[in-house]
């Protein structure tokens, strides 16, 4: 996408890469998926499992638009491309939960500001939202570090600290072969950006 730097996420060390660039510059994460489709028995048959429908339903990147769209083609995709450009997006496992009400924002003064925002290094609120289901936990992290965490739908959290603050959400869910309770990302937000570099 015409200047736009965008990483696109799906698990482990991707997230790592994310945070080693955004704590250089700004950077927009999506998510992505490798699906394949395909399992392979024999040399000459396989089974085509998952299916390519049901894969790419297991996440998906959420964008948040100042305006619903209006079923005008390019007014649309300049207001998408608007706001993925400024980090308006995070990444949901939809097969989990559904992600509908997530918000991370940073509150200056009397100001909001949302994801992908870039902000002074000034005495500023950052607050993460999240739906409220049984065993959430939110993690904010500052350049890839727990800066804090939340058994529950919510997280305040106050800083003048410079850097790249995202948050991740997740979920309990049972393990099927180890009868015990296991844990799995839900969502992963785009930064707020603290500090004067970011500007540049």
């Amino acid at each position: 996408v015409h200047a736009m730097n965008l990483v696109t996420l799906s698990v482990g060390p991707d997230v790592a890469v994310f945070d080693a660039i955004s704590r250089r510059r700004r950077v927009v994460a999506i998510a992505g998926a490798d699906a394949h489709a395909n399992i392979r028995i024999t040399k000459a048959h396989s089974v085509a499992f998952p299916s390519m429908e049901s894969f790419f339903r297991m996440m998906s990147t959420h964008v948040l638009l100042d305006a619903p769209f209006t079923r005008q083609l390019d007014a649309d995709r300049t207001a998408l491309l608007a706001a993925l450009e400024k980090g308006r997006a995070y990444a949901a496992w939809d097969s989990l939960a559904d992600p509908a009400g997530f918000a991370f924002t940073a509150q200056l003064r009397d100001s909001l500001h949302p994801m992908g925002s870039v902000l002074p290094s000034q005495f500023m609120t950052l607050r993460v939202t999240a739906p409220e289901l049984p065993g959430v936990r939110i993690t904010l992290l500052r350049d890839g570090h727990q800066a804090a965490s939340a058994e529950g739908p919510s997280l305040v959290y106050q800083t003048s600290q410079e850097g790249a603050y995202r948050c991740e959400v997740s979920l309990p869910f049972p393990s099927p072969f180890l009868g015990r309770q296991l844990r799995h990302t839900w969502i992963l937000s785009n930064p707020i950006y603290v500090g004067e570099k970011y500007a540049r």
